[in-house]
């Protein structure tokens, strides 16, 4: 997503809302927008429905009645008409015996792989939106984002630094709950936790592109 470096550029700059539609219904307007790019954020519609539909399908997310609305209405009805999106988004999907961290059986749960890549893009882009909403500046170019998906209740280190974050802040309910922070000495260095219907988190730092690609293991 390209947002808006200066005042002097002019269309095909927009206000589009950097988050994912999550709602239904009235609610459908609990949202932000920033200035982007037109052409950069058409690219992202598609993604923008990928990465709903993976966030409602874990587990514990059918808790939350809007994405229950939204797994039983307008999710249900995209995969009837378009079979190939549900091939696309629910890879090698399958059957698995569930366990809890002591060993017990809890009994089996459909599974799913997901494109990591694809779901990053998109939190990439959800946290370009929120540093311009904190600095009123866009992340600079040179700086990227670096995602993990995942509780930090099983991650201590990272679980320590999302405990010193400010309070989280929504965007009107609790379907999309956010904090961050920046560095004490370089406001372009931030850390971010992302919560989806109080059950789906992701952490998110932006860092450098060269301390990035260095921090990063080699695939």
């Amino acid at each position: 997503m390209r947002l808006l470096w200066q005042e002097s550029e002019t269309p095909p700059f927009i206000k589009r809302a950097f988050c994912p539609s999550m709602h239904v219904g009235e609610s459908a307007g609990y949202t932000k927008t920033v200035p982007v790019h037109k052409e950069c954020n058409e690219k992202h519609s598609k993604e923008d429905e990928f990465f709903r539909n993976v966030v409602v399908s874990m587990q514990g997310v059918d808790r939350h009645p809007q994405a229950l609305d939204l797994i039983y209405g307008k999710m249900t009805r995209s995969f009837q008409n378009s079979p190939h999106l549900l091939r696309a988004t629910f890879k090698n999907s399958r059957i698995e015996p569930i366990f809890t961290k002591a060993g017990l059986f809890l009994g089996h749960a459909p599974a799913f792989e997901i494109d990591l890549d694809r779901f990053s893009r998109i939190v990439t882009k959800i946290v370009k939106g929120l540093f311009f909403l904190k600095t009123c500046l866009p992340l600079p170019p040179h700086y990227t984002v670096i995602s993990r998906f995942g509780n930090p209740e099983g991650m201590p280190t990272i679980k320590e630094i999302c405990d010193s974050l400010p309070n989280f802040e929504g965007f009107g309910d609790d379907v999309f709950l956010c904090r961050g922070s920046p560095n004490r000495d370089n406001q372009n260095y931030t850390f971010w936790q992302l919560v989806f219907y109080r059950s789906v988190s992701v952490v998110a730092i932006t860092l450098p592109v060269k301390k990035a690609f260095v921090t990063t293991p080699t695939r």
